[in-house]
């Protein structure tokens, strides 16, 4: 029978990798460097928080037609 214990220790390179792969559609080698050291509580926390980054307005060249 499985264990049901919270794995509470860090993540390390080969679970951080594994994790940003199946999460992220970009990620970095510093990125998995940086996740290696989070617990998986930590990680999910930091993936699914809300990224507040302001959009750039649309181009629409046809403003200028007009």
């Amino acid at each position: 029978m499985p264990s049901l214990k919270t794995y509470n220790q860090p993540l390390g390179r080969r679970k951080a990798k594994h994790l940003l792969r199946r999460e992220c559609f970009n990620f970095t080698p510093e990125k998995i460097v940086e996740f290696s050291n989070y617990t998986p509580k930590q990680a999910t926390s930091i993936l699914s928080a809300v990224s507040v980054q302001k959009l750039s307005e649309p181009n629409d060249p046809r403003a200028l037609d007009a």
